[in-house]
């Protein structure tokens, strides 16, 4: 897998994945939009968290 843009605000691209079940915040589980298409993952990137750490994404296949 090869991913590109992990700065707040730029989305993620992910590269040769298999189908994606779900995407989602783990700090708080809510369910993160994403689009997903010939083995390509965009996912947008959140802002900070309330801590201003960089918020951790769960993608499940």
């Amino acid at each position: 897998m090869y991913y590109t843009g992990t700065e707040p605000g730029k989305p993620i691209r992910v590269s040769d994945v298999p189908e994606v079940t779900s995407v989602n915040l783990l700090r708080t589980g809510e369910l993160v939009d994403y689009s997903y298409k010939d083995g390509v993952l965009i996912i947008p990137n959140p802002d900070a968290g309330p801590d201003r750490q960089h918020e951790i994404i769960e993608v499940k296949f």
